[in-house]
């Protein structure tokens, strides 16, 4: 899925559950937070206000957790660690990052965590998959985000769903129709 489909999905999903400021900054930076790999800049979508302090942040976390596992993982795991969807894109880091949050503020952490896996869950439903518990469950849907309309799915369902005013797991439930492999690897 894109950027802001994963930001907004997870703020539409959540949103019941925020209270304090530090909330949002929480889900905000934990819903793009697996793309990490990719690069430190995100929320482009987002107003210049907004933008800046969250780019911020997401740079400083990419340089104190991304850049040592980078340099580690390179090192003992090889280049295949380094790959988009490997690491970032699994429970591992979610569960590592979350439990510190929640030392500290253990709403900001469960958050966090949530944050976490609803990023997983909706790159799970495109045909590039995950893998959940990096390297050895793999799980993948039929959602081709290199097509042009199939990449606005998400939108429209969302829209849909503000619209009629669902509860936050029917559509959550409609995409796990979208799965298609599950396995061991």
């Amino acid at each position: 899925m894109l950027q802001h489909q994963h930001f907004l999905w997870t703020f539409f999903v959540l949103w019941d559950y925020l209270s304090q400021p530090w909330d949002y900054v929480i889900v905000a930076l934990f819903s793009v937070l697996p793309d990490i790999d990719i690069t430190p800049k995100k929320f482009q979508f987002l107003p210049k206000v907004l933008r800046d302090p969250l780019n911020l942040i997401t740079s400083l976390i990419w340089k104190i957790f991304y850049l040592p596992y980078v340099m580690v993982a390179g090192w003992f795991i090889g280049e295949k660690a380094l790959e988009h969807r490997t690491i970032t894109h699994a429970l591992w880091p979610a569960l590592m990052l979350s439990a510190i949050i929640y030392w500290f503020y253990p709403q900001g952490g469960l958050l966090a965590f949530a944050s976490y896996v609803l990023h997983l869950y909706f790159d799970s439903i495109t045909k590039s998959g995950v893998r959940w518990l990096y390297p050895w469950l793999y799980i993948r849907g039929r959602l081709n985000t290199s097509s042009w309309w199939q990449r606005f799915i998400p939108d429209v369902v969302l829209a849909g769903a503000l619209y009629l005013q669902t509860p936050a797991w029917l559509p959550l439930l409609l995409f796990a129709l979208l799965i298609k492999e599950v396995r061991l690897s």
